[in-house]
C-alpha cells in the first residue's frame, strides 16, 4: 500500500503503517455496532436501503434532519426501533 493510500473497511484489522484513514460514515459505525446489514438497518429505521448505501459509499451525505435522526439512533437504537414498530401496530388497528 502506498504511503497516501486510503484504508478500506477490509483493512481495518491490519492497516499498513503510514496509511491515510478516511472517516467512516456514521451509518456504517452504527450498523456495525448493532450487527445489522444495510437491509436490516434500513427496514428497522425506515430509511431507504439505497440511501444508506449512498451515504456509506460517500456519493451522498445525510441532510441535517437525517444526521439528527442518525444521532438519535446511535444513542437509543432500541427505543427508536420500538417506537417505530409500535407506530406500525397502531396504524394497523
Amino acid at each position: 500500500m502506498s504511503k497516501n493510500a486510503t484504508v478500506s473497511v477490509e483493512d481495518l484489522d491490519d492497516p499498513e503503517e503510514g496509511a491515510v484513514w478516511r472517516e467512516l460514515p456514521r451509518t456504517w459505525g452504527i450498523r456495525r455496532r448493532l450487527k445489522l446489514t444495510v437491509e436490516q438497518f434500513a427496514e428497522r429505521y425506515r430509511i431507504p436501503a439505497e440511501t444508506v448505501r449512498a451515504w456509506e459509499a460517500g456519493t451522498a451525505s445525510p441532510d441535517a434532519v437525517a444526521e439528527a435522526y442518525l444521532r438519535v439512533i446511535a444513542l437509543r437504537p432500541a427505543e427508536v426501533a420500538a417506537a417505530l414498530s409500535e407506530s406500525v401496530r397502531e396504524a394497523a388497528e
